[in-house]
């Protein structure tokens, strides 16, 4: 018969032997589908500096607003389109 300690220190050995299968099958998945530049641990490596070079370039200027009434009457024939086909199938 095993002891509640022989037990209890097999329960230990397995579960640190799941915990180092998920930790290797973890970095398995890192290292085939990492970036160049990525790290396991998420730092970056010593030296670099994240930065944008093209920063604000692509921010195009809003065009023409709608008034909130137009807004208010899309939603409204919306929600009652999505009423009417609820309703038919109920």
């Amino acid at each position: 018969m095993i002891d509640f300690w022989q037990a209890l220190v097999l329960v230990g050995i397995v579960s640190i032997a799941i915990l180092g299968g998920v930790f290797v099958g973890a970095y398995a998945v890192f290292r085939t589908k990492r970036e160049s530049h990525e790290s396991f641990t998420g730092k970056p490596a010593k030296g670099e500096v994240f930065s944008i070079d093209n920063w604000g370039e692509d921010i195009e200027e809003p065009g023409e607003v709608e008034p909130p009434e137009v807004i208010q009457r899309r939603n409204n024939d919306f929600v009652d389109q999505f009423a009417a086909k609820i309703g038919g199938n109920a």
